[in-house]
């Protein structure tokens, strides 16, 4: 069947979320399915070869609404010590709508950006419900935030817990995940639902390269080091991608994904009490 025979034939493409929830319930019919497998029959149900050909066909609509693409974080801050206070927002461009690859129950297994709440049941206005006790408080915890939400878009991946993490480490035998290993700092876990890859995400302030490649080779694990981006301290921390070495295939597939998160990062745009742009860390 053909992929154009949905748009041509005049019926309305159903969102990605649609074919997500789909997916789901085949795989629980048929818990031999992977989610790619799932995504892909439920794409094929409806006339599309492949989900990837439906995700091409359903960003091409001219009805869809592209304001929904960005979102604003916002975040108060009161200083008592000073007497100061005041509010600053994060617009982030997406390249789809966040609840098309994050529900709402993944999104609060997420630090920081759990933190962030739908404002008045508008899904692109996200607000943090507490305020925090100072400007750089703010400023750290919004950005963090907004970077996560970028960094989910791009690498297409959700936060993992760490029993499940170590499942798919096929044990944890070094204690690699439930004790601390050289330069581990704002250490995060995340999996890819399309394949039920995990991977470590450590974001140190600096590493002793020598001391950790020879633990992280001890307990055959292999990372990836940049300086290129971070989700944690733009202005002072670095990312480490982890995983096992049998996964270093996998692994490199998420590192090549990661190169484009630097420019992405960049769109990311701050302003004040007033809508004044900002740099957040100058």
């Amino acid at each position: 069947m053909s992929a154009n025979l949905p748009t041509s034939s005049g019926a309305k493409i159903p969102s990605p979320r649609r074919l997500k929830n789909e997916a789901k319930k085949l795989r629980r019919q048929d818990g031999a399915l992977t989610q790619l497998a799932a995504l892909d029959l439920a794409a094929t149900a409806r006339g599309w070869p492949s989900y990837k050909a439906f995700e091409r066909e359903w960003r091409k609509q001219p009805s869809i609404d592209r304001r929904h693409f960005l979102v604003t974080l916002s975040a108060q801050w009161s200083d008592r010590l000073n007497s100061a206070r005041g509010t600053m927002q994060a617009h982030v461009q997406l390249s789809e709508p966040w609840w098309n690859f994050l529900s709402l129950a993944e999104r609060r297994q997420i630090g920081t950006l759990s933190d962030f709440h739908i404002v008045r049941a508008d899904r692109s206005r996200l607000a943090a419900t507490d305020e925090y006790t100072s400007w750089m408080s703010c400023a750290h915890n919004l950005s963090k935030a907004a970077r996560k939400l970028v960094f989910i878009d791009v690498m297409r991946v959700l936060a993992a817990s760490q029993s499940k993490a170590i499942a798919a480490f096929q044990g944890d035998p070094h204690r690699m995940l439930s004790s601390q290993y050289p330069n581990r700092d704002h250490e995060t876990l995340w999996w890819d639902p399309a394949t039920g890859f995990h991977f470590i995400l450590n974001e140190p302030y600096q590493i002793d390269p020598d001391k950790q490649n020879r633990v992280l080779a001890a307990r055959e694990m292999v990372a990836h080091t940049t300086r290129e981006w971070t989700i944690h301290n733009p202005s002072g921390t670095l990312a480490q991608l982890i995983a096992p070495m049998r996964n270093e295939p996998e692994l490199m597939v998420f590192v090549q994904r990661s190169n484009a998160l630097p420019a992405r990062f960049r769109q990311i745009v701050f302003t004040d009490n007033e809508g004044h742009q900002f740099d957040i860390f100058t």
